[in-house]
């Protein structure tokens, strides 16, 4: 009966559309007096991201004072992130930085965004690292819009060269390898820790497929891992993001949307916001929280019992041993 249930899923999931690769920008720069406008910006679904996650959540959490009144140790400094927006055939890689319009204003950031449809994931995660960071510089050295515009054609062209290269993407319901599964959770520092990991994600798929049946996409779920964008375990910068993100989609079994979003300002102190279902004030909150106020699912003081770490144990080593295989599903009943 879960066979087909899945199935029926797949079959009433909308279809992959036709492939396509392109860049954006939205925020504050001080070329311009307040928010940037549309630059080029016509792509619906960039229109709906960008009122969700910046127009309504992030300025959201501004405007309440929900950041400005957290205290010193619990607020994260500035924007810093790298992060991916992943829903049905729609990737998003994306940075986020702290920038400031012409009037000298800082609270908002600047975001810069590679958008795909269609395509593998991890065949754009690594050349976006590189494209993000490129416009980031020079949106950073030059004062002017124009300065702006001429980066984001810069971004476009450079993503034009790319797309030819790019595997289209197989199916909304992504899997990922029992290696590159293994890969992320042995990244812990012992045992016990990756254990946590997988505790805290395993909860919070429970919870997501529970919502999804009662709630739609009302409802939103997050954990903090102790990861950051740029150093996948699997050895390709820049797809960490896209390997937290495909699996846990791979074990909800149906598209959700999923914001990863990871912390770029500490170096050795690096943690990664998983967020599953809505974008929403509240979901977005934690971009701006310090893990002194959130923190890593790894340093929350609870034991697991043996019979639960020989669970882990072996979930893990049935990732190993599958390889290149799809990794096993977890039991979230």
């Amino acid at each position: 009966m879960a066979f087909f249930s899945r199935l029926t899923a797949r079959i009433m999931q909308p279809k992959i559309g036709a492939a396509e690769l392109s860049f954006y920008a939205i925020g504050k720069h001080p070329g311009w007096d307040d928010h940037m406008p549309d630059i080029g910006a016509d792509n619906p679904e960039v229109l709906d991201f960008k009122q969700r996650f910046y127009v309504d959540a992030i300025a959201g959490n501004i405007n309440s004072g929900a950041w400005k009144h957290l205290p010193e140790p619990e607020l994260l400094p500035e924007f810093n992130h790298r992060f991916i927006y992943w829903h049905a055939d729609v990737v998003m890689h994306g940075a986020i930085w702290a920038s400031s319009d012409g009037k000298g204003r800082t609270l908002y950031p600047l975001i810069g965004i590679v958008f795909s449809r269609g395509i593998n994931p991890h065949a754009v995660g690594s050349a976006s690292l590189s494209i993000l960071n490129a416009f980031r510089a020079s949106s950073q050295r030059t004062p002017t819009a124009d300065g702006v515009k001429a980066a984001v054609e810069d971004a476009n062209k450079s993503l034009a060269a790319l797309a030819p290269q790019c595997p289209v993407m197989d199916d909304l319901i992504p899997t990922l390898t029992g290696a590159r599964t293994a890969a992320l959770f042995d990244a812990a520092p012992d045992r016990q820790h990756g254990a946590r990991m997988l505790y805290a994600l395993q909860r919070s798929l429970q919870h997501v497929k529970a919502n999804i049946a009662n709630r739609g996409d009302a409802f939103y779920e997050m954990v903090r891992l102790p990861t950051r964008a740029d150093q996948s375990p699997n050895g390709e910068p820049g797809n960490a993001l896209v390997d937290w993100s495909a699996w846990c989609l791979s074990n909800i079994g149906r598209s959700v949307p999923i914001l990863a979003a990871s912390y770029q300002g500490r170096a050795n102190d690096p943690f990664t916001d998983v967020i599953m279902g809505s974008i929403k004030t509240a979901s977005v909150f934690p971009l701006r929280a310090s893990r002194e106020k959130i923190p890593p699912c790894i340093d929350i003081p609870f034991e697991l019992d043996a019979a639960y770490l020989a669970t882990c144990d072996a979930y893990l080593n049935a990732c190993r041993q599958a390889g290149d295989a799809p990794a096993p599903l977890l039991p979230l009943n």
